[in-house]
């Protein structure tokens, strides 16, 4: 498994293996996320994992942990709106067949040989 740390301060581009962005090259700080705002987080990846975020990061021009922080975004963004829209249809579905003729059920072929098998 391979360790990546979402760091107060991104890796150099050298090190990620991605383009500089303008502030990078320009030296100055990434505004989008100031440094104040960030936690240093540490997570455990395994090998399929990582080199799919690094491929979906070099294509968008980002780096792994820019391509993290987005993605953790969008699912806590999604979540809860999930979440409602799971319950509601879970909700709207309670008593929807309440009408619906059920048919016999009787012992099927596998109930048989099973009985048959137990010798019964």
């Amino acid at each position: 498994m391979l360790a990546i740390q979402i760091l107060f301060a991104e890796r150099s581009p050298i090190e990620t293996g991605h383009r500089a962005t303008p502030a990078q090259r320009s030296g100055r700080p990434d505004v989008r996320w100031p440094i104040a705002e960030r936690t240093r987080t540490n997570l455990y990846l395994d090998e399929r994992q990582t080199v799919a975020l690094d491929e979906i990061a070099r294509a968008q021009g980002v780096s792994r942990a820019e391509l993290v922080r987005r993605l953790v975004d969008r699912s806590l963004e999604t979540e809860s709106g999930d979440l409602d829209s799971d319950l509601a249809a879970i909700e709207a579905s309670f008593g929807v067949l309440a009408d619906a003729a059920v048919p016999a059920r009787g012992p099927d072929e596998r109930a048989t040989h099973l009985a048959r098998v137990a010798g019964q």
